[in-house]
């Protein structure tokens, strides 16, 4: 798709700060994917507020932060847990050592995302294992 003008957007709307916010979070989550396609990714996680799509009243609509991080953790390789685009045994020494509850906040190795990391995790880690997108 055509790259949006993340400023321009965000001009707009007057919420900078969480769109920045939100892409600072899908760029750590996901270090190898390219800004323009984080940009796409943060605009298919917003929920619309009104008309379906863009409008000029609410822009995209409400960022949900958390599926705008999902998307790019998709995007950029389930189980590169240390951003090297490759999936390897650094990745598996990450999970191993979250192995376990991941309380409150979360943690990277949760891969589908349950607040614990477990086979579920190393199976898809396992899966995704070799080059990352």
């Amino acid at each position: 798709g055509t790259p949006i003008d993340v400023g321009a957007v965000a001009a707009k709307a007057g919420i900078e700060s969480a769109i920045m916010g939100t892409l600072w979070l899908m760029h750590t989550a996901a270090p190898n994917v390219p800004g323009p396609q984080l940009v796409n990714l943060l605009v298919q996680s917003c929920v619309d507020v009104s008309n379906a799509g863009f409008d000029n009243r609410t822009g995209w609509g409400r960022i949900d932060a958390a599926k705008a991080v999902r998307l790019a953790r998709q995007a950029g390789g389930l189980g590169d847990l240390n951003g090297d685009a490759e999936i390897g045994g650094a990745d598996m020494g990450l999970l191993l050592s979250d192995w376990g509850d991941c309380g409150a906040y979360g943690c990277a190795a949760d891969l589908n995302e349950d607040g614990v990391v477990n086979g579920g995790d190393l199976g898809t880690l396992l899966s995704n294992w070799g080059g990352a997108s």
